[in-house]
């Protein structure tokens, strides 16, 4: 059982999980996109919605994700080979650091190529990760580690990262 967005490895996997796996699978699909939209866009001609100062902040947006994402592999590179619950490195600020690095990188694009086509797409694949992929994944680490997913829960959350530690009496 591999479930990487859940932070669950197991040693049944047969190969090991790659830089290209993290990519791809969080990364690779927001860019794809945004090429199909762009190609769209280009096609229709659309108006872009941020003049060109404004567009390139969507750099700093892209960095910002592609670093997440390669933190989130590099501890994923450390984790024994049994099933456990991720709760350091970036899992420590947020629950789900890999679907909010795709966000940040599919927001960046958005507001680089600035077109209407391009923003409707990233509200809806934020939409889709945020309403049905989150959930799903949350029931199965429940299911998978109960005591230690709910208390997980209470301190971290979701989306907005958390970026003060906690104090010695918060840990115990």
């Amino acid at each position: 059982m591999l479930a990487w967005r859940g932070c669950v490895l197991s040693s049944k996997r047969k190969r090991p999980i790659s830089l290209l796996d993290v990519i791809f699978g969080s990364i690779g699909f927001p860019l794809l996109s945004k090429g199909i939209f762009y190609a769209l866009d280009t096609w229709l001609l659309s108006p872009t919605l941020l003049p060109y100062p404004l567009n390139l902040s969507g750099i700093g947006f892209i960095v910002l994700g592609v670093s997440l994402a390669s933190w989130c592999f590099r501890v994923s590179l450390a984790l024994p080979k049994k099933p456990v619950l991720v709760i350091w490195g970036p899992w420590a600020h947020v629950r789900h650091p890999i679907y909010l690095a795709g966000l940040l990188v599919n927001l960046g694009v958005a507001m680089m190529i600035g077109t209407a086509l391009l923003v409707l797409e990233f509200i809806g694949y934020a939409l889709l990760e945020i309403l049905f992929d989150t959930p799903r994944e949350e029931r199965n680490l429940r299911r998978s580690f109960p005591d230690e997913f709910n208390e997980y829960s209470k301190w971290v959350p979701a989306w907005i990262p958390r970026i003060r530690k906690r104090t010695r009496d918060q840990q115990s």
